[in-house]
């Protein structure tokens, strides 16, 4: 009876104990090395597979680089804050020839992911923008190797406790207390070293250690800092790590990692601190830069080599294709009916004797006088920038060469040579259209009239109708719409350029969408003197028509 009476009692009670022993909100949880699904990872944060260790940031400008344990954590019970303690082993080393930034910061944080942070002095940590919020809920021990003054920083080689804001509330210089704790050894975080840091919270205060891996810490260099966590960790938490470079950079690794929520600090013995990749530059600077130079010229030759064979590669086919191209014209050319007397470059350059006999120049390009076989004179016109516009050049050449008018100049054949237009009209000694306009220039008095004094001339007699062509039969029976048009050219030529119309107004005109404006000046002036009376205005701005001139 009694046996039965204390057997009850006894189990009852070995259960309490290992409840009270084990409490349901423990995590305890080690890592001597990482895969890809140990931690949750963000930004540039990556898993080195060769040695399995967590590497935040690459020597490279501008990283940010974040790992989290992928469960939330309780760090609250019964509304009271729980105590936690970690243990990791960490390596920061700068790049080959560069300035060593920025540093990385053991954090809680209620979210996942990197929300609302900024690399280089914020560490991944906040961003302007956040920096200070009480709501950020987020507490952190920073391991810095830059020096900034807007947040207070004591040194470039601190350790500082952070409560949502990069600003620490303590900083120290990082160091331990070797041989039995007598004399401090300051340690430098970023020169390649593995280290082992040491953080217990407990009951408010803070301790941080560190020592290199493997040794005896001795001592805390931050002790017993007061540090109330009440408002800021929520209920639940992630844990884990975050590492900015910014202008500066550096590598940043974690090797290992335990971590606890109860008053158990013995996880961190279980960590391994040797045989671990080592991240301290090489010790013979002598060589490392014969293999700098090595490598650096190594990779200069191969650029420019490699540039040399893609030039070359890419010229060899643009020649090619552009051959091609030019083959594929030819086809077109002799493929197009109704086109007018097709002339080799050769022929041109013997006709005007190497293109010497240079008549004149406008926008289109110049024109040279020459001879054919035959002896009848020709002018070649040399068109510049129309390469591109083959199958325009082509139709235009169609057009004006079934073209033919007593008035009009017959346009004889053309020519294409590469990238080349030529067009091959009857010479006209007369001199060019635009003086006989504006100047009369021949000998006898009823040819000394030009055409806009005989315009106006007609125009005070209403008798513009003299003025059509006679030997056109189509001109007599289209009269109407000619010297409609004589009518519009008058309102284009218009001494007051103010006066003359829009190209949208002209093709209004031309669509019968409206009229020709009525008390129309005709007193026409040339534009080359009216272009010299503007100049001597105020800047008064000149209209496309004026700019223009006389095509």
């Amino acid at each position: 009876m009694i046996m039965k009476t204390r057997n009850p009692s006894l189990s009852l009670f070995f259960f309490f104990f290992l409840l009270r022993s084990s409490p349901s909100f423990a995590i305890d949880f080690i890592f001597n090395s990482f895969n890809s699904t140990s931690l949750l990872r963000y930004g540039n944060a990556i898993i080195q597979f060769e040695s399995n260790i967590l590497t935040l940031t690459n020597p490279y400008p501008s990283q940010i680089g974040r790992a989290l344990y992928p469960h939330n954590i309780p760090m609250k019970s019964n509304s009271s804050i729980l105590p936690f303690s970690t243990s990791f082993i960490f390596a920061m080393a700068p790049g080959s020839n560069l300035l060593p930034g920025h540093g990385f910061v053991f954090l809680f944080t209620p979210v996942t992911g990197i929300p609302s942070t900024s690399g280089a002095q914020y560490l991944g940590l906040f961003s302007r923008e956040v920096d200070g919020d009480p709501n950020n809920h987020v507490f952190g021990v920073e391991f810095d190797v830059f020096r900034n003054q807007e947040f207070k920083d004591i040194n470039a080689n601190h350790v500082g406790i952070d409560v949502n804001s990069v600003t620490s509330l303590f900083s120290d210089v990082p160091g331990y207390y070797p041989d039995g704790g007598r004399g401090f050894t300051a340690l430098k975080l970023n020169d390649g070293r593995n280290y082992q840091v040491w953080i217990k919270y407990s009951n408010f205060t803070i301790d941080v250690t560190m020592a290199p891996a493997g040794e005896k810490p001795g001592g805390c260099f931050i002790c017993g800092a007061f540090v109330n966590l009440s408002t800021v960790l929520e209920d639940d938490m992630y844990v884990g790590f975050t590492a900015a470079t910014g202008t500066l950079s550096q590598s940043h690794h974690i090797l290992s990692w335990s971590f606890s929520n109860t008053d158990n600090v013995s996880w961190s013995d279980g960590l391994v601190t040797q045989g671990l990749p080592s991240f301290v530059p090489p010790g013979e600077p002598s060589k490392r830069s014969i293999g700098f130079i090595v490598g650096l010229s190594l990779g200069v030759f191969f650029v420019v080599v490699t540039c040399g064979v893609v030039g070359f590669v890419w010229v060899k086919s643009k020649r090619r294709l552009a051959n091609k191209k030019a083959e594929m014209e030819e086809e077109d050319l002799d493929q197009v009916s109704g086109l007018p007397t097709r002339f080799s470059y050769e022929e041109l350059k013997i006709a005007t004797e190497n293109f010497s006999k240079k008549l004149g120049e406008g926008g289109f390009g110049s024109v040279f006088e020459g001879s054919l076989t035959d002896g009848s004179k020709i002018a070649v016109k040399c068109l510049e920038g129309l390469s591109q516009v083959k199958k325009s050049f082509l139709a235009e050449v169609q057009s004006i060469g079934s073209i033919h008018h007593v008035n009009l100049v017959r346009l004889r054949g053309f020519c294409t040579w590469k990238s080349q237009r030529f067009l091959v009209y009857d010479f006209m000694s007369n001199g060019s259209l635009d003086k006989w306009i504006y100047h009369g220039t021949r000998k006898h008095p009823e040819e000394s009239w030009h055409l806009l004094t005989v315009f106006q001339k007609c125009w005070d007699q209403e008798t513009l109708l003299d003025m059509v062509d006679m030997n056109s039969e189509d001109m007599q029976t289209n009269h109407t719409e000619v010297m409609e048009m004589m009518k519009m050219a008058s309102w284009c030529l218009q001494a007051d350029y103010t006066r003359r119309p829009s190209m949208s107004s002209v093709v209004k005109v031309l669509e019968g969408g409206m009229n020709v404006e009525v008390n129309l000046d005709y007193s026409f002036i040339h534009p080359t003197i009216q272009k010299n009376n503007s100049q001597q205005k105020d800047s008064t701005p000149l209209l496309p028509s004026v700019l223009s001139e006389p095509r």
